[in-house]
Order: structure tokens, then C-alpha cells, then sequence
């Protein structure tokens, strides 16, 4: 997510609310006005500037000030934003992008070798609130939104809340859980999660192998792997739409044809496949030695687990893989996948004729492949 940093004034608590660029507010206080410099406005919740200071009569407004702006150049009418009373700005909603989360929950079941934003299963905090405050100022026109964590499951109560919430004010928004799957294998908790969506809800689940070996040791948690297959399954009795979500590393690299026949001989009922490559940040820059294996090391495997799902008419992609390590006839199958706020390219990606077309880099990452090259006169 997008941060700015500025100096706080009169903010004792975060403060939610939607950018404005305009001077008077009709938001009912929700709005938070952005500015170069200060100028006459009214009924904003705070404000946003350049300017080090404000005239005396709006002394005693919230506002962050200090600002740059380059930075307030990149926050636009619409975003969301939480100010902090040390002056930090996150947005936490871009207006108009399809890559927009609610984060549901810090705390996870799993501890899996690889993830690039760690949970802590000892915390408590709660962002229901929070969540229905953002959920309450996005355009009604929204089309897409990912809920996560931390395992969002956890909360099952919240995570229901918010879909009954996004069903009656986002009717025909594209919602998509991001989860492990394991709480899923619990019916009768999966049968009052499932009454509550709408009718473009995907599960995006993640299984890492196809023994329970291999996914097991990757989650870090025992019998994650017959918890997910209940779950799974659980889903595929209310004919949910289902995501398969595959980390290639060096513990499963060499198991992606077994995965292929694995998928199509027991799960022939998900909608997607999902192939993605690391994000090398989190735990997964702690384990960075144990788990990491180059995209060049493993193409043609991955190219042999992709043509055989393809041939059976299953829907795949590949994420977070420059082309230029995967094979040509396999390109047709490579995203766009990297969040806009956290993508970046080499300097030498400049001259590559398929950037346009590529997924980019995870800025994140504290390793590059040192395969990446420009692909040039196709």
C-alpha cells in the first residue's frame, strides 16, 4: 500500500476518510481534503498539504502537513486513506484498481516457510470496524475486492458480517477470499459462510503440493493438507468457484507434473489454477536459501504441468514470473499479476519488447533472478 509521511498536527487517534480535492465537502465530515497549499475550505474531516502550517482559524483541525508534492500528486479523488498520529498516510483503497484488499485479520493458523507478509497468531486486533468504515465510503460502481489476512477464516463471524455488508451495497462486486482452506473443512461453518455470499464470490485457496508431505511442511502446520482437501470438497457441494493457488520453491518444484495430474484426477471442479512465483520477502527472505530455485530451473516442469492442465481443457496462469524466464509457448498464460504499489522493472527491462505484457518485479523482494533480460526482435 501506498505511504506518505508528513507531520502531524491535532491527530490523537487514526482518522479514515476519503480524498477530496474539493474545497467544500458534502460527505458528511468523511472527507479528508489534499492540497499543495492551504486554502478556504469546509466540513472536511482533515487535511492533507504541502504547506508547515494553517491559518489560525483552522488551528485546531486534524491535518498532516509537510507533505511533498510529488506525493500528494499520486493520491486521487476517490482513494481511501488512514492517517496516523505519527504522521504516516497509508492508502488503504485506490479508487478504480482491481487489486484493492481488506485485510480481515493479523492472526493465521499456518506458518508457511514462504509468506511474504507474516502473521502473529498471538494477536487480537480486530478490523471490523475499520473495515466496514472503508467498505462504506468505496464507489458503489466497485467491481472487485480481496479480503485477506493474516487468515481471514479466523473471523468467521466478521469475515460473514462483511460479506452480507458488500452483498447489499456491492451487489455485483467481484469478491475474492484469500485462504488456506484449513477452517473450511468444518461443513457446518463453510454452510453459513457460503449463505452469505453473492454470486461472483471466488475462494482462492492455497495448496502447495499434492502429498501431505510436501504441503504440510511448506504451511508449517499438521494435516493442513487433509484439511484442505475436506474443505475443498465442502466448497464443491455449493458449487463455489475456486481458486488453486500453487508457490513454486525448491521444496515442490519438482512435483508440478505430479501436481497437474493430481488437480485434474481430484479437483476437477476449480475454476482456476494458479501457478505463482516468490515474493522474495517476509519469512520468505528469512528462509531465502532453503526455499529459493531460479524460474529458469524449473520452466519446464512448470511448461510440462501447464500444457497437460491445458490440454484438459482447465484454466491456468502463471503469476509473478517475468516472461523472460518462461518458455514462448507458455506466454499466453503469464499475468499481470504484481500490485501496482509494489511492481518494478530492471533498468534493462526498458528496452524489452514484452514489458508491456509482463508481470515485473516484486520491488519487495530482497532477490532478483539473475536470468532477467530484455527480450528484443521477435
Amino acid at each position: 500500500m501506498k505511504t506518505l509521511q508528513g507531520t502531524s498536527h491535532n491527530i490523537l487517534e487514526p482518522l479514515i476518510g476519503k480524498v477530496s480535492r474539493r474545497a467544500l465537502s458534502f460527505g458528511r465530515h468523511k472527507t479528508v481534503l489534499v492540497a499543495e497549499k492551504f486554502h478556504w475550505s469546509l466540513r472536511h474531516k482533515a487535511f492533507l498539504t504541502s504547506s508547515t502550517s494553517l491559518p489560525r482559524l483552522y488551528g485546531k483541525m486534524p491535518y498532516i502537513g509537510g507533505i511533498s508534492p510529488e506525493s500528494l500528486s499520486e493520491l486521487r479523488t476517490g482513494d481511501i486513506i488512514k492517517i496516523y498520529p505519527n504522521g504516516n498516510v497509508v492508502r488503504v483503497w485506490e479508487e478504480g484498481s482491481l487489486q484493492n484488499v481488506i485485510f480481515v485479520t493479523d492472526k493465521c493458523n499456518c506458518r508457511c516457510i514462504m509468506c511474504p507478509q507474516p502473521a502473529n497468531s498471538n494477536l487480537s486486533s480486530s478490523f471490523w470496524k475499520e473495515n466496514k468504515e472503508i467498505l462504506s465510503m468505496v464507489s458503489s460502481k466497485t467491481n472487485s475486492i480481496c479480503f485477506s489476512g493474516g487468515e481471514p477464516t479466523l473471523e468467521m463471524e466478521q469475515l460473514k458480517d462483511l460479506l452480507v455488508f458488500c452483498k447489499k451495497r456491492l451487489p455485483n462486486a467481484h469478491l475474492a477470499i484469500l485462504t488456506n482452506g484449513i477452517a473450511l473443512a468444518d461443513f457446518s461453518k463453510t454452510k453459513q459462510l457460503i449463505e452469505q455470499r453473492n454470486k461472483f464470490l471466488l475462494f482462492c485457496i492455497s495448496l502447495n503440493g499434492d502429498i501431505d508431505d510436501v504441503h504440510d511442511e511448506i504451511v508449517g502446520a499438521e494435516a493442513a493438507f487433509g484439511h484442505v482437501m475436506r474443505g475443498l470438497y465442502n466448497l464443491a457441494r455449493f458449487r463455489c468457484r475456486i481458486e488453486l493457488r500453487f508457490v513454486i520453491m525448491r521444496q515442490n518444484y519438482e512435483r508440478l507434473p505430479y501436481y497437474a495430474e493430481f488437480v485434474y484426477r481430484n479437483l476437477p471442479f476449480v475454476s482456476h489454477i494458479a501457478f505463482m512465483g516468490l515474493e522474495y520477502t517476509g519469512e520468505a527472505a528469512k528462509n531465502l536459501e532453503s526455499i529459493r530455485i531460479d524460474p529458469v530451473d524449473y520452466a519446464g516442469l512448470l511448461r510440462e504441468a501447464i500444457l497437460q492442465l491445458h490440454r484438459r481443457e482447465m484454466n491456468i496462469s502463471i503469476y509473478n514470473v517475468p516472461r523472460c524466464l518462461l518458455p514462448r509457448d507458455i506466454w499466453e498464460f503469464s499475468r499481470d499479476s504484481i500490485s501496482t504499489w509494489k511492481k518494478t522493472y530492471l533498468d534493462l527491462c526498458s528496452s524489452c519488447e514484452e514489458r508491456v505484457n509482463c508481470c515485473g518485479l516484486f520491488e519487495t523482494s530482497v532477490h532478483v533472478s539473475p536470468n532477467i533480460s530484455p527480450i528484443l526482435g521477435q
